[in-house]
């Protein structure tokens, strides 16, 4: 992972109200514990916040 992609990854979680936890462990993957309210709202979570990140194979 670039220093750039990591640095909108981090920006994206911190800024995100769901996420409780982010760690990086071995092998450059990226753990994050969510909390949502149910599955509608850890769907939108995921297609707004994690999916669009590079880190996630969004081109952009």
């Amino acid at each position: 992972m670039t220093r750039d992609v990591f640095d909108a990854f981090a920006d994206a979680v911190k800024h995100s109200d769901d996420v409780k936890e982010c760690h990086m462990v071995k092998g450059g993957f990226v753990y994050v514990k969510a909390r949502a309210a149910g599955m509608e709202t850890h769907r939108q979570f995921l297609s707004e916040v994690i999916l669009p990140l590079p880190a996630c194979g969004n081109p952009h």
